[in-house]
């Protein structure tokens, strides 16, 4: 495939963990016998991951700032493959559902969400390019996921406080899911792979006043 591929740095922001969290304690989440064990240094309490699939695994940090932010990483327990994934286009996700307490799903205000369909397959002279600029003298595609093992990659940030308003504090359940598209062996089109998703249990704060 014709495109630039120069040096780009991984960076780990955050904290992690690959545990669910409920009332009665810390539970791992397991994606069958095979999967590798998330690395110890990403374990803490502020964040989930997900089970394991095809050696990819998704995962939130949930971070109580201002506006409430939720980082989504995708990390990878193989080798070799730090130019085979990319993002959907806008890193669109299949799914982000927020509950309250008593499982009502609360609606993004108007224009604010981040899920909806994807294509199982893309054809890769139609995925998303940046424009050619200094020395890069042609577009290259957008969204590269540079994954190494072992080291997780953001995926994106999202601000609970600008998608929702929030009008009572309190416990809240998120669950989000996600897809990557891995290129095929002649690099012609990328596949939609879907990652197992992904449950945070929040306590947000009521939404400040406008």
């Amino acid at each position: 495939m014709p495109e630039y591929r120069g040096l780009r740095i991984l960076c780990w922001l955050g904290n992690s963990v690959t545990v669910l969290l409920f009332s009665s304690g810390l539970m791992v989440a397991r994606g069958g016998t095979n999967a590798a064990p998330v690395p110890k240094d990403l374990l803490s309490l502020q964040t989930v991951w997900g089970a394991e699939t095809n050696g990819l695994r998704a995962g939130a940090n949930w971070e109580l700032t201002d506006k409430m932010n939720v980082r989504i990483f995708v990390l990878t327990s193989k080798t070799n493959v730090a130019w085979t994934y990319v993002a959907p286009p806008g890193k669109k996700l299949m799914k982000w559902e927020l509950r309250d307490a008593h499982g009502t799903l609360l609606s993004p205000l108007s224009g604010k969400a981040v899920a909806e369909d994807m294509p199982q397959r893309i054809s890769t002279q139609n995925l998303p390019r940046r424009p050619a600029s200094g020395i890069h003298h042609r577009s290259t595609i957008d969204n590269w996921l540079i994954l190494g093992a072992g080291t997780p990659v953001i995926f994106r940030d999202i601000v609970i406080q600008d998608m929702y308003r929030i009008k009572l504090a309190g416990n809240y359940s998120l669950t989000l899911s996600l897809a990557v598209y891995e290129f095929s062996s002649d690099e012609q089109f990328v596949s939609r792979l879907v990652l197992p998703p992904v449950v945070l249990k929040l306590h947000l704060r009521e939404s400040a006043d406008p």
